[in-house]
């Protein structure tokens, strides 16, 4: 199960820097920002039931109506492509997550080929690495995966750590990437660029 909170909480300001997607909180409620996820949930989110808990908004559409793009729920996806119809896809029917080259892949068990794909339009390289760690960090969270652990292990290099998050700028540590330095593997944020 996941927890909203905690997820609002920890992703809140690195999520917040972009300019497409919206973490979904008090403040953006209180917004006018709000249309988004109200057009959002009209054009492809009707049956959305708001106690789901909503997690992030990201809008793809060029002049900010959101009215393309997904919104991230505790219970799972749902989104719009450009000249697609909408979809849901629960955290339950996903088995894997990645993005490579700005498109979203989830590998399911409800449909033939197996795999089900979602193209990033406007957002770019670094706000496409932050959604994907989003993800990742949901999906996991879902699954109750434990990646805070007092030995870290990345492509099979083990880095010992004492940390839970970035010390500078929050980011979980599942969003820490490998680095191989001369004094042997370390964890890089991919946000403020901080080495432990």
């Amino acid at each position: 199960m996941i927890n909203i909170y905690e997820i609002i909480n920890t992703w809140k300001d690195v999520v917040n820097s972009y300019g497409n997607t919206f973490i979904i909180d008090d403040e953006f409620l209180a917004s006018n920002k709000v249309k988004k996820l109200n057009n959002a949930i009209f054009a492809y989110a009707s049956n959305l039931n708001k106690d789901e808990g909503i997690l992030i908004i990201y809008d793809d559409t060029l002049f900010g109506s959101a009215k393309e793009g997904f919104i991230v729920t505790a219970v799972g996806i749902y989104s719009k492509a450009s000249f697609e119809k909408p979809k849901f896809i629960t955290w339950d029917e996903i088995k894997s997550i990645t993005v490579e080259d700005k498109i979203i892949t989830y590998q399911t068990t409800n449909n033939k080929e197996n795999l089900d794909r979602y193209k990033l339009v406007l957002a770019d390289k670094d706000e496409t690495e932050m959604l994907s760690n989003f993800l990742q960090y949901t999906f996991e969270a879902y699954n109750n995966i434990t990646d805070i652990e007092e030995v870290y292990q990345d492509n099979g290099n083990y880095i010992n750590i004492d940390i839970k998050e970035c010390k500078n700028c929050g980011a979980p540590l599942s969003t820490m990437k490998e680095i191989n330095t001369t004094s042997g593997y370390k964890l890089k944020c991919p946000f403020c660029e901080s080495i432990y």
